[in-house]
């Protein structure tokens, strides 16, 4: 029996993870959800984002849990930021491979506890 399950999560984390950083570079270059400038925003005392941007943010955070990396290099830009991109892509990747391992096991086990 082949074990196609993790290698098809692990395909399944890196195009989250690259879809994750599309649309974090969509938002930042193309700005669609009309946000000010830091200067701006901390000038207004009653700014607000708007609820489909933190609903974006949440589930990049919920789906691509690799891409927590980039809490340890907040505020880096240029050639690194896309360093810690890839690395959070590769990380969603075994994040992924593992979980298709674990359900690929448990699918075993209701398999076996269903004879």
């Amino acid at each position: 029996m082949r074990k196609t399950l993790p290698i098809k999560m692990a395909y399944i984390g890196c195009v989250l993870g690259i879809l994750s950083f599309v649309v974090f570079w969509w938002v930042r270059y193309f700005n669609p959800f009309d946000l000010p400038s830091s200067y701006d925003a901390a000038k207004c005392q009653t700014f607000s984002a708007g609820k489909m941007y933190f609903f974006i943010n949440n589930m990049i955070l919920v789906m691509s849990p690799g891409h927590c990396i980039q809490i340890l290099f907040l505020g880096s830009t240029g050639w690194l930021s896309f360093v810690v991109w890839g690395m959070g892509i590769i990380l969603n990747g075994v994040i992924f491979y593992c979980l298709g391992h674990v359900l690929a096991f448990l699918g075993r086990i209701l398999r076996h506890m269903r004879r």
